[in-house]
């Protein structure tokens, strides 16, 4: 009896570790694919909130070329005003312009030659709006400077009819918060569907982020003036 109650343990260890695997090599295809490719974009819908209760939700498109160039474009709503939001580097300077109502306000400033480099990598492991967030600041933060805590696979679930690998995650930030992620991964193209992020401060949630991505591709053929500034 004793030895038939081990092998369950032996079992149901390996079965773990087998799940931990398989996530890890998913989450690994899916960050150097995103990082390998020479252009890409997709369509998000953003659902962010903190601490303080502040909800803000976006909707729009992120368009991205290996040559340091990365635009946003969404519609974002703050429950207490609307606003129109473009977000680009062209590779030198980055800039942004906000719309509410008839108010135009915007900023330029050089870019960091590791804007896309980091904003490709930040949307990999955490989300499109932490990569604007994070590359707004002069001194963006390098997403490779994260280290992997855990990996799990979960049972495979439908999102919007279509079959998706789903992953449970964990990283820890060089500052000592933890990203506590679940992907989802469209089960054909293995790039990402969905994602809810939480971040950790002193085992306290700082923020909570749900995304939707729809439409994303990879080497795809983006116009000239893609990432041109705003006016």
């Amino acid at each position: 009896m004793r030895s038939i109650f081990v092998l369950a343990i032996l079992l149901v260890a390996v079965s773990s570790t087998h799940a931990q695997d398989d996530a890890k090599k998913l989450f690994d295809e899916m960050e150097q694919r995103l990082a390998k490719a020479k252009s890409q974009k997709f369509d998000f819908e953003c659902e962010a909130s903190n601490d303080r209760l502040t909800k803000l939700t976006l909707k729009g498109s992120v368009l991205w070329s290996k040559d340091n160039k990365v635009k946003f474009d969404f519609d974002g709503d703050s429950g207490t005003n609307k606003s129109h939001v473009t977000w680009v580097c062209n590779g030198e300077t980055l800039a942004v312009q906000t719309k509410i109502g008839d108010k135009v306000t915007g900023m330029n400033r050089p870019a960091s030659a590791k804007v896309g480099e980091y904003t490709i990598g930040t949307i990999a492991r955490a989300s499109a709006f932490s990569a604007m967030s994070s590359m707004t600041r002069k001194d963006p933060s390098d997403p490779g400077k994260t280290k992997a805590i855990s990996f799990k696979k979960l049972d495979d679930e439908k999102v919007d009819g279509k079959l998706a690998h789903v992953l449970e995650y964990a990283f820890s930030t060089p500052q000592g918060n933890t990203l506590k992620g679940k992907l989802w991964l469209d089960a054909k193209t293995k790039l990402p569907v969905k994602r809810h992020v939480e971040i950790y401060v002193d085992d306290n949630v700082q923020s909570r982020i749900t995304e939707t991505y729809s439409n994303w591709m990879l080497n795809v053929d983006l116009p000239k003036d893609a990432f041109a500034l705003p006016n």
